[in-house]
């Protein structure tokens, strides 16, 4: 109805009145807030009659911007000040993965952070249109990128994220791979076998490696974790990033493949894909689809062909 439209609008406005000066006190407190504002950010991508019902019984556009402003300040307080509160990392992480897990719609399969991501690209489409026409941008991309990359931190990451940054290669390619750092590369030493062996299927490992291959070859940067792919052993609990040279965080990616390549998902997919190929780091993609034909025993853990795997007494 026409009021509920109206209604709807004051009521983001109040949150995010409410947000800016009473923080996570009142978040944690209302567990159908946070799921309500992952669905709520991805109206305008998601669901169409509502963007229609806005305009025609409010005369106004969804109100997105003050939805992600608000999202973007739970967020950054949940995943980089949730000490501050008395919250464990933990239950910060919980309450982050019910703004990101949630469906966009009723009986969706799609989670709300695939939305988000569908979303920063339409707006990135946007945003370069406007940037060839002279016209002022208001999209607010840098909070929606950020929001993600906390999501992404709180473990919300599955196959169809995935998907949906492959999408992405050529309409955001810098975002692209500082989500796959993340997703991959954020904590060096707890490497996820099914994350590797996720992005190997979508498609995603091989797409951000030629993102960086492109971008190294243009000198640019990327914002990547602090603990990321470099391997800062530092222990932080901080949400930092720094910019690296896109060669270096292809390198760095490759390295921790290396690493995982004989786990169980990563090894079972690898035999699998196209030889992919990196300039300077010929001799591990040899090992890690050389290693792909050998299988390892449970037991001892020593490397076998599939014939004398079956032989090995542990």
């Amino acid at each position: 109805t026409e009021s509920w439209f109206e209604s709807m609008g004051h009521f983001i406005q109040l949150i995010h009145a409410i947000m800016c000066r009473y923080w996570l006190s009142s978040v944690s407190s209302h567990d159908k807030l946070l799921p309500f504002l992952g669905v709520a950010i991805c109206w305008s991508q998601c669901c169409p009659d509502l963007v229609k019902g806005f305009q025609e019984s409010w005369n106004k556009i969804v109100p997105h911007e003050s939805i992600i402003s608000v999202v973007c300040s739970i967020s950054h307080t949940l995943s980089s000040e949730h000490q501050d509160y008395g919250m464990s990392k933990l239950k910060a992480y919980k309450l982050l993965k019910t703004i990101g897990a949630v469906g966009v719609a009723k009986d969706s399969e799609l989670p709300a952070i695939a939305g988000m991501i569908r979303s920063y690209g339409v707006m990135c489409h946007g945003q370069a249109v406007q940037k060839d026409r002279d016209m002022p941008t208001f999209h607010p991309l840098d909070n929606l990128a950020d929001v993600i990359q906390s999501l992404l931190s709180a473990g919300c990451v599955d196959k169809c994220v995935m998907r949906e940054l492959v999408e992405l290669r050529d309409i955001c390619p810098e975002f692209v791979a500082r989500c796959t750092v993340r997703i991959l590369c954020e904590h060096p030493n707890v490497l996820s076998d099914s994350r590797f062996a996720g992005a190997l299927r979508s498609g995603l490992l091989a797409a951000t490696l030629s993102i960086c291959a492109e971008l190294g070859r243009q000198g640019i940067y990327i914002l990547a974790p602090w603990r990321g792919v470099l391997g800062d052993d530092e222990e932080d609990d901080d949400d930092d990033e720094s910019y690296y040279h896109s060669e270096e965080l292809a390198r760095g990616i490759v390295d921790q493949l290396y690493r995982i390549r004989l786990h169980h998902e990563t090894h079972k997919v690898i035999p699998s894909m196209t030889l992919l190929n990196y300039r300077g780091l010929e001799d591990k993609w040899w090992y890690i689809f050389g290693d792909a034909k050998e299988y390892v025993c449970a037991n001892c853990l020593g490397t076998f062909d599939r014939e004398a795997l079956k032989w090995c007494k542990g």
